[in-house]
């Protein structure tokens, strides 16, 4: 019984080849920036798909405009609004599904991004 348990509340996610793309070129455009001020910088991206149950495919992604400013980070959130209109008239299906960021370890920015 506690092997049926277990299935009935597994969690299954679907990332979809193209949000890789998406992701390592995100991180090699800041990688290599001409603006020293963002060179090498952590990036964050949205993550788009479709969630039925406890089942999560990932099918896309775009890049999110999240700036520091005066030691606080900035989420470009009109940026983000237009974006995701943008998805909801060619993928009406589609759903914000959470949310992405290049680097080793979480970091207390990523902490207040997600809390944003």
């Amino acid at each position: 019984m506690a092997a049926a348990t277990m299935r009935e509340s597994e969690r299954n996610v679907y990332l979809h080849p193209l949000v890789f793309l998406n992701m390592c070129d995100h991180f090699t455009r800041q990688l290599n920036s001409a603006d020293s001020e963002r060179k090498g910088q952590k990036v964050y991206g949205a993550l788009f798909g479709v969630q039925n149950g406890l089942e999560a495919h990932i099918y896309d992604s775009f890049e999110l405009i999240y700036t520091s400013e005066l030691g606080e980070g900035v989420l470009d959130t009109e940026h983000l609004n237009t974006k995701k209109n943008q998805f909801s008239q060619v993928f009406p299906d589609y759903e914000l599904l959470g949310w992405y960021a290049t680097g080793k370890d979480p970091t207390e920015d990523d902490m207040l991004f997600h809390k944003k």
